[in-house]
This record gives C-alpha cells, structure tokens and sequence, in this order.
C-alpha cells in the first residue's frame, strides 16, 4: 500500500495467498484486512473479495484514538445501533454455534486472548479492534451473506461507537461474555450461545439506558 504496488480499486490477494507468502497466519492477515477494512482504507465485498478504497493511511489512521470520532455521540443511534445487533447477533450466535468449523473456533480463541492481552496492557484500541473481529468472526462462521454484509457494514460505517461503548463501560463484561460465548460455541450448544449473546448486548443496552440523555 504504501509503496503503490497496491492502487486504489485493486483487488487484493486473497487470504491463502497473503499467509503463504507473508510467512504468518491466517488469522493474523484476516485481522490486519478487517483493521483497514474498519479504518476505510479497504472494502471487503462478499463472494468477490476485498479491495483497496484508499492508500493515504495518514489520514485515516486516526479513527479511534482519543475522543476525536468521525460520528458525534448520538443517545438515540447508539440504542438504534445496539438494538440491531440484539435482534441480528443474538440469531448470528445460535447458527454460529451449529456451524462453526475448527479455524472459526480457532479465530475466536485467538481474538479472546488478544482482548485479554490488551486488558492486561490497558489498551482500549488494541481491545475494540479483536473484540470487532471476534463479532465478526461470529458472523462469518454462519455462512450466511446476509448478516456477514449486514455486521461488515454497520462495524464499518459505526466503527467509533464501539470505541465510546469501550470508554464508557470498561473491558469487563466483553472478557466475561465472549468466554462464555467460545464456550457455548465450543460445545455447539446453540440455545446457550444464543442467550449468551442476548445477555451480553442487552446488558451494554440496560446500560446505556441508564446513561442520561446528553442534552443540547
């Protein structure tokens, strides 16, 4: 990207091929696309791959540091926004749960422990960036496009909300929650991955019901 081997609109190589060559892991380059893929510097369209939006990485690397957001906070799109994930994530859970394949689970585990690292070192961004990929990895081992596009779309476009969520609320209940979430998906009990899940984003929606309205 930075030294134009790469143009604006290219498709990018593929997964396989970026591992192989890159001499890492899979899951390692699947976490590098989906953090410029959450930043805008590329898109990742389903069933055609993922392409480069913007090689100018200076201007878009600042999304998420500080209090600095692209959106201003807004009470009512952040409900709206948890809202949709309790009816979409909670449903991604149960099909996730029946269809997870051993890299999925592998990818869950691996973006756990990074959350958990990131706590230990006190790392808001490092922590919201795996607990993105974690959701996302989710949605992806339902095999389903609809929510894949659906969840890639809004974690995308809403990205900065997730970095209030983390302000506000702390690392707590993430760590908590997506433990039960590897466990329950592990077990490929989908009922309990389905209320893990329901319990977890409900309980960032009570939360934030009980946050007082900012007024003007």
């Amino acid at each position: 990207m930075e030294d134009g081997r790469w143009a604006v609109g290219d498709k990018i190589p593929s997964e396989k091929e970026l591992y192989t060559k890159l001499g890492t892991s899979r899951s390692s380059v699947r976490a590098a696309i989906q953090q410029f893929v959450g930043i805008g510097a590329m898109e990742s369209i389903h069933g055609k791959g993922t392409y480069l939006k913007s090689n100018d990485l200076n201007s878009l690397g600042n999304r998420g540091k500080g209090r600095e957001y692209k959106d201003p906070f807004n009470y009512r799109s952040m409900v709206s926004l948890l809202e949709f994930r309790l009816i979409i994530e909670t449903e991604a859970a149960y099909y996730a749960a029946k269809r997870m394949t051993d890299e999925h689970l592998s990818n869950l585990k691996i973006y756990l422990e990074k959350m958990q690292m990131a706590v230990n070192a006190n790392d808001p961004k490092t922590f919201v960036h795996y607990d993105m990929c974690f959701h996302l990895e989710i949605a992806y081992s339902t095999g389903n496009p609809f929510i894949i596009e659906s969840l890639q779309n809004v974690f995308v476009e809403k990205a900065d909300y997730f970095y209030m969520l983390n302000e506000n609320y702390g690392y707590i209940d993430g760590i908590y929650y997506h433990t039960l979430l590897v466990k329950a998906i592990e077990m490929k009990d989908a009922i309990k991955a389905r209320r893990t899940m329901r319990n977890h984003v409900q309980k960032i929606l009570e939360d934030t019901f009980h946050e007082e309205e900012p007024t003007e």
